[in-house]
């Protein structure tokens, strides 16, 4: 996911992935592919699996809370890749903590959470787009 403002700057984007579950390798291979993207941080709530899946992907930043990832690597983008029913509080987080937001679908599980989001990202200019 690429904004007009990197693009238009030549900017390496920040990327962070939250969920490091299966679809979570898919992504890394993406960003890594990507021009202009360095993968900075994964945050998942298990310690193990966030170890594991730094470890086999070569991340430094390990996080188990989203907000100190947001608060110390400052990402410019945050993959949120968390089960459906766990997609709209990380979104949130992320779209206030200045990051777009790239999310697997669906968006939410709830049209008010859906409009929720949308809102913040136009209240915040951060963009959030479903994979």
């Amino acid at each position: 996911m690429t904004s007009s403002r990197a693009a238009a700057s030549g900017a390496v984007r920040r990327v962070a992935v939250v969920g490091a579950g299966y679809i979570a390798d898919f992504h890394v291979k993406a960003i890594k592919a990507l021009g202009g993207a360095e993968l900075v941080a994964v945050c998942d709530l298990s310690r193990t699996r966030v170890d594991r899946f730094a470890d086999s992907h070569g991340i430094q930043g390990r996080y188990t809370d989203l907000g100190k990832l947001l608060a110390e690597c400052r990402p410019d983008v945050v993959h949120v890749l968390t089960p459906p029913n766990a997609h709209f509080e990380p979104c949130r987080q992320a779209l206030e903590g200045a990051a777009d937001v790239l999310v697997e679908k669906p968006l939410c599980h709830t049209v008010a959470e859906c409009a929720e989001l949308v809102s913040a990202a136009a209240r915040t200019a951060r963009t959030v787009g479903v994979s």
